[in-house]
Formats: structure tokens, sequence, C-alpha cells
């Protein structure tokens, strides 16, 4: 009694606008964000916000009716500087899980969402080529899981580096250049 379970995916994402902290919980079919504070030791959710987000968002992740959306990275400021479209937002990381349809299991893609409330979801890249098999080592459920993103440098130089785990056993790193990332993106 008094304590209610919210169907959200199981790796929120922290973001900070300000000094305020948010959490980003759930992505499809809308996206949902906490806003917290904090009272001493306590954690409290002041506000929810809620954005549909746009069909096509599951049409480029294959989305079938049992697969699902989880988060992957915690998202980072992208400056309209950085950005060769001149675009700013919050980049992060999500994959979906569909043990149904492993062509599309824990397949990894870049997120793009507004820099301000309700933070909308702005698009998403096609799928990231990140290399899910080990040489000379058996795995039994070849998955690669992206964990971490960063945006470095500046003007046409800017790069975005995401590491990621191989099957459990091995760490890896996937760099692009925002322009190309960008290019793989469905804008909304």
């Amino acid at each position: 009694p008094g304590h209610r379970v919210l169907e959200m995916t199981k790796n929120w994402l922290a973001f900070e606008v300000g000094n305020q902290l948010f959490w980003s919980v759930k992505f499809f079919p809308g996206h949902r964000v906490l806003e917290t504070t904090r009272a001493g030791d306590i954690w409290s959710a002041t506000s929810a916000y809620y954005t549909p987000t746009p069909q096509a968002f599951a049409v480029v992740l294959q989305l079938g009716p049992t697969g699902k959306v989880h988060g992957g990275a915690n998202p980072v400021f992208v400056t309209a500087y950085q950005s060769p479209s001149r675009r700013q937002y919050f980049l992060s990381l999500v994959h979906v899980v569909d043990e149904a349809n492993p062509t599309v299991d824990y397949a990894n893609h870049a997120v793009a969402f507004s820099t301000s409330a309700p933070f909308a979801v702005l698009g998403i890249s096609q799928r990231l080529p990140l290399r899910n098999t080990l040489e000379h080592r058996a795995c039994t459920r070849p998955v690669a899981f992206a964990s971490s993103v960063a945006v470095q440098g500046k003007g046409p130089s800017v790069e975005v580096v995401v590491t990621y785990g191989v099957c459990d056993q091995q760490a890896r790193v996937f760099q692009v250049g925002m322009q190309e990332l960008e290019e793989r993106f469905v804008w909304f």
C-alpha cells in the first residue's frame, strides 16, 4: 500500500537543465521525463512531462508488438555550434529489446530530444553499426550494449564517441563524426 509501480524502462537516464535534475524514464510510445528535487537523502519527483513519440520512431526501430525501447546512455547536450544542422538538443542512446525478433534485439540507436520541457523527441537514428561478435570466444547471445556517449571537438571536427560492451566480455568504442551521425537521423 502506498507504493505504485509505473511502467517505465529499467534504465533511467539522468540529465541536468540549469541546476535541476531530470530523468528520462521512457521513450515509447511517448517520452516520459521526471523532474526531481532532493531534501537531504530523499529524492522526489516534483513534475512529470509526457509527449507522444511520432510513429516514425517505431518504424525506424523496426519495433514489433513484443519489442521494448530501453535507455542506454545518459544524455549529453549538443550545442548549435557542434551540430552541422545547427540544432541544439540532448543526444542519448536507446536500444530495442525483442527476444521474439533477433534481427532487432539489442539494436542500438541514437535519439535526440528537446532541451526544454516537455522534452519532445526530435529524431531517431538508424541502427548504430556496433559489432556484437567476439573473435576466438564463444558468445551464447551476441549482444552489443551501448553504455555511454560523449561529444567532443568543435566545428567540422566534432566527433561522437560511444562506448559499448559485447557479450558481457569486452569493452569497445565506436567513433563517428557528428555530421555522419546526424545524416543517419530521421528528424521529426
